[in-house]
């Protein structure tokens, strides 16, 4: 079973009430966010909003694709790729150049993919 994972301090996710990307940070329990669940993309309510921030340097997976467009996530968070003309949910880690990864309402290839050490903030 795979599980959890998180995204950068600096992530967003779309809003479904307003239509704007908003900073996670930013965002709390039941406020409506474009999410994927069994095989459609829908809005649904964020059930758990725990925000924290490792004592100790993480790995994240930066993913690139678009025109210079990027998110960053723990090398465990799932994320959505085709596979065997199939929507499947992989760990970031697991992800390869020209993947296609759901993104909105749409999927995008990756273009590049890079490791790096995210250091704690203090």
């Amino acid at each position: 079973m795979m599980e959890g994972g998180c995204f950068s301090t600096n992530s967003y996710a779309l809003n479904c009430e307003n239509g704007q990307n908003m900073p996670l940070v930013d965002l709390k329990r039941g406020d409506m966010v474009l999410s994927y669940h069994n095989g459609s993309i829908i809005c649904s309510p964020i059930v758990a909003s725990d925000i924290s921030i490792s004592k100790e340097p993480v790995d994240m997976v930066q993913i690139g694709f678009g025109k210079a467009q990027t998110i960053s996530m723990t090398k465990n968070h799932i994320i959505y790729t085709v596979r065997n003309q199939n929507l499947v949910g992989v760990e970031a880690a697991e992800l390869r150049i020209g993947d296609l990864i759901l993104h909105r309402v749409s999927y995008v290839e990756v273009t590049k993919i890079n490791i790096h050490r995210a250091i704690p903030v203090r």
